[in-house]
């Protein structure tokens, strides 16, 4: 007796587990009903084509639920994971349920079905086909569509760091309809357009405020500004402070007598820690802003008063040090504000010898002098170029 060929047996197999009449019938009454459903719907059906409405546009409500953002400074990128809820009518999409077993509505992913796919136009490119064409909808017997599509995109947000490290920034997104024609779809966004109860903030980062302009005769039928805020308490303890307590030993110095190594010393120490300072800034701060952040104004002010001072310490211990008298102009300008009233003001430093007390007495007006010029300009710098913390509103 010959053999039978395996192929054929395995073809046999094959063909009797396939067969259509099924000896157990593993589909539940209502995913029949649902099959039947969908097989219904999908006749003459053409995803193509926008509902068939009296008006020349179709009306698309929408509603944007943020999840979470991160905007990374450094490379000037907002980037977005959030949920949009599209609700719209298609009067193809009804039924009555009770000749498909009372089935009210169905689940059904987008592509089986004409949506209108909401995109960010002003954001990478790479994203405009991702995420399309799997978007999970229910439909009602009413016609009545929704639909919830994932969006992770990013868009190019410019920094402006001029009161960094308290800094805010207005990132913008614009949305509008990929794919299909503008004149035949009108986005109808709430009044709040973007729910942010769920939102998990960024990093050192978080949105304190919105705004929308909507333009529905447009491409871009939606634009939001996020206003956000960073957490700058960590960089100002590294770049704020520091400039401030330098700023202080710098004044400080200046109360010295300018014979004392300390004094010179000091202003050196705080000249050397400015310095310093300039490449921890150069650090922390961004790269591709154009602009600059004014607390780099304050360091290159505060160094120059700390240069101006090292000078100066120099100048007036060589001339406490000097023997000869002075001319006539500098001892009378020395005797009048020491028997005048403007001795209180003056920061005296003591003197044993007499020879020395006119030069001694110059040095104190000059440097008292300095003293209070530089204070006012610190105090100047700091309420212009110091930035403050955004006040909690």
């Amino acid at each position: 007796m010959a053999c039978i060929p395996l192929y054929i047996v395995l073809f046999l197999f094959i063909k009797l587990s396939s067969a259509d009449d099924c000896v157990i019938n593993n589909i539940g009454k209502n995913a029949s009903w649902e099959l039947q459903l969908i097989k219904h719907l999908r006749c003459n059906y053409n995803s193509r084509y926008p509902p068939n409405t009296n008006e020349s546009f179709v009306e698309v409500n929408a509603k944007f639920m943020m999840k979470y953002f991160n905007f990374d400074a450094t490379e000037e990128l907002f980037s977005i994971h959030t949920w949009l809820i599209l609700y719209w009518v298609d009067d193809r999409l009804k039924w009555t349920p009770e000749n498909y077993g009372g089935l009210e509505k169905i689940d059904i992913y987008n592509h089986n079905i004409w949506y209108p796919a909401l995109r960010l136009m002003n954001g990478d490119a790479e994203f405009d086909y991702k995420d399309v064409y799997m978007v999970p909808c229910t439909i009602e017997h009413t016609g009545d569509v929704t639909c919830l599509q994932i969006i992770y995109d990013n868009t190019v947000c410019s920094t402006k760091l001029w009161d960094w490290p308290y800094d805010s920034q207005v990132c913008k997104l614009e949305v509008g309809v990929w794919k299909y024609p503008m004149k035949k779809i009108n986005i109808i966004f709430a009044k709040k357009a973007v729910n942010m109860l769920v939102a998990g903030y960024g990093g050192e980062w978080d949105i304190t405020d919105y705004k929308q302009e909507e333009d529905q005769g447009s491409n871009t039928q939606l634009r939001i500004f996020f206003t956000l805020e960073r957490h700058g308490e960590i960089l100002a303890a590294i770049t704020i402070y520091p400039a401030v307590i330098f700023g202080v030993l710098t004044l400080t110095s200046l109360m010295i007598d300018v014979r004392r190594n300390l004094r010179l010393g000091l202003i050196c120490f705080s000249l050397a820690n400015q310095l310093l300072q300039l490449n921890v800034l150069a650090e922390l701060i961004p790269k591709h802003s154009a602009a600059h952040p004014s607390l780099v104004l304050y360091y290159r002010g505060s160094i120059i008063l700390t240069i101006l001072v090292v000078l100066l310490s120099i100048i007036l211990k060589s001339l406490c040090r000097k023997d000869k008298m002075p001319s006539a102009l500098i001892e009378r300008v020395s005797d009048y504000v020491v028997n005048s009233r403007l001795k209180y003001i003056i920061w005296k430093w003591e003197y044993e010898e007499e020879k020395c007390k006119v030069w001694m007495d110059f040095a104190s007006l000059i440097n008292s002098v300095v003293l209070y010029v530089f204070t006012i300009t610190y105090i100047c710098m700091y309420a212009v170029y110091v930035p403050q913390p955004i006040p909690f509103n």
